[in-house]
């Protein structure tokens, strides 16, 4: 059987599609202009050569694309989105490329060559997204779904809200529940139906004689939901897991290069974190004691590596005595913040101590947040996979930090606890690289 080309675009696609995107608007800026040549000598003294500027404004261009979600395969559906995070994008990135050339090489461009590559990296990036949705639209993979009717329900609205290129097939008409165990029949409805993959909850079919086995052996593709899930949505779907998958588990975050490599990397940038933020942090503990008084200092005891117990230290960010009449979750628009401790936590400056339980080693910089010791203890008795999260170090940031907001109740526990499982799972520096990246643009737009 013939299978449809997976038109889906990863992270890193996207990534290399703006860097030769951004090169090539660059060239092409040189190319129209009258004086300027292309190449790697220089055309006038002050102006940097084409080859050279094409580097720098590539570096900035998927730099600030990766902060600002461009490279996000999940954010690419919608066009006037995608539009206004592109403008944002050019606009950014020339800003910061035209301060680099000025203040590192004296260097500058002209108007006309500036303006040639706003609207040629513009143009370039919104016509080469539309260009590649209206294929992954025209030769959407057909997914036929082996699973109840609530998992299904759950896959078809995370589908629909993505701009990821599958079409669920309906197979109702042709086939019930009862012929789904079939494999003859299973494998007739597939050909009928042109399906290029198949769905299968682990738990669907019970017993060893598996049906969509036969279609796996006519070529078409078999993949659990759980693996579905991981690979498109960058997390791991705790409702289905089992204590099995602990022993999948390749906790990539204990092997020893990468491990001291973070260990290193943890020390390295907690120690500039908090040399570099010292004057800022004077001038908030100044604001904070005008305010309300001391202490400046907020303590709490949080759960860290292997269970072990520590104390986390943030700038406080709550009235006296808010917890008098015994601890309790903080709540959006909550009336114990005070004034400069709502700025604070948009911000996220409040955790600026947590630079000094970097240092130590009780944190890292990337990791699952570490958790209030009551809390924590109330999601265990709740959530039976949930302490395994200490595993690994919890960090200053981490993957469920950017990819999901403030945790509530238990659902948003769960889903945030996906994140934090996938992150343990497939930890690399890359990966690091780009939670560093997207935190930046979450105090950029002051989300919490």
């Amino acid at each position: 059987m013939q299978n449809r080309t997976d038109w889906h675009f990863s992270g890193r696609s996207w990534l290399i599609i703006d860097a030769v995107i951004a090169w090539i608007a660059v060239l092409l800026a040189y190319s129209f202009g009258t004086d300027l040549v292309v190449s790697w000598d220089t055309t006038f003294p002050n102006q940097p050569a084409a080859y050279p500027a094409a580097i720098g404004f590539t570096f900035f261009f998927i730099l600030i694309g990766n902060i600002w979600g461009l490279h996000d395969p999940l954010r690419q559906k919608r066009f006037w989105p995608v539009l206004a995070r592109v403008v944002m994008v050019v606009s950014i990135s020339i800003i910061l490329f035209l301060l680099f050339l000025y203040l590192f090489w004296l260097k500058q461009l002209g108007r006309t060559t500036v303006i040639t590559i706003a609207i040629s990296s513009t143009v370039l990036s919104m016509s080469c997204r539309f260009f590649l949705w209206k294929i992954s639209q025209s030769y959407r993979r057909k997914l036929l779904l082996l699973m109840n009717d609530d998992d299904r329900r759950e896959l078809i609205n995370a589908l629909g809200g993505s701009a990821l290129p599958f079409e669920i097939v309906n197979p109702k008409d042709l086939l019930n529940k009862a012929d789904m165990g079939d494999r003859a029949k299973l494998l007739e409805v597939c050909r009928k139906l042109k399906v290029d993959e198949i769905i299968v909850n682990n738990n669907y079919f019970s017993g060893k004689d598996q049906p969509w086995l036969v279609c796996f052996a006519e070529g078409i593709q078999v993949t659990s939901l759980n693996t579905f899930i991981e690979r498109y949505f960058y997390k791991v779907s705790t409702k289905r897991l089992g204590i099995n998958w602990l022993l999948e588990l390749d906790l990539r975050l204990t092997h020893p290069v990468y491990h001291r490599w973070k260990r290193v990397s943890d020390i390295i940038m907690g120690t500039v974190g908090l040399v570099l933020t010292a004057p800022l942090m004077i001038v908030v503990m100044v604001m904070i004691y005008l305010e309300s008084g001391a202490p400046i200092f907020y303590t709490q005891n949080r759960v860290g590596l292997r269970g072990k117990v520590f104390t986390i230290w943030k700038l406080r960010t709550m009235k006296l005595h808010a917890e008098g009449s015994g601890s309790k979750w903080t709540q959006k628009k909550d009336s114990r913040v005070t004034s400069i401790g709502q700025f604070l936590r948009r911000t996220r400056f409040d955790e600026i101590p947590q630079f000094w339980n970097i240092i130590v080693g009780d944190m890292s910089m990337i990791g699952p947040r570490p958790e209030w010791k009551n809390v924590a203890d109330v999601w265990t008795d709740k959530i039976d996979l949930y302490p395994y999260r200490n595993l690994v170090k919890p960090g200053l940031t981490g993957w469920a930090q950017i990819n999901y907001p403030y945790a509530i109740t238990e659902e948003d526990v769960k889903e945030k606890l996906s994140y934090d499982f996938y992150y343990m799972k497939h930890a690399t520096v890359l990966l690091d690289f780009q939670i560093v990246l997207r935190t930046i643009a979450a105090i950029m737009k002051g989300s919490r």
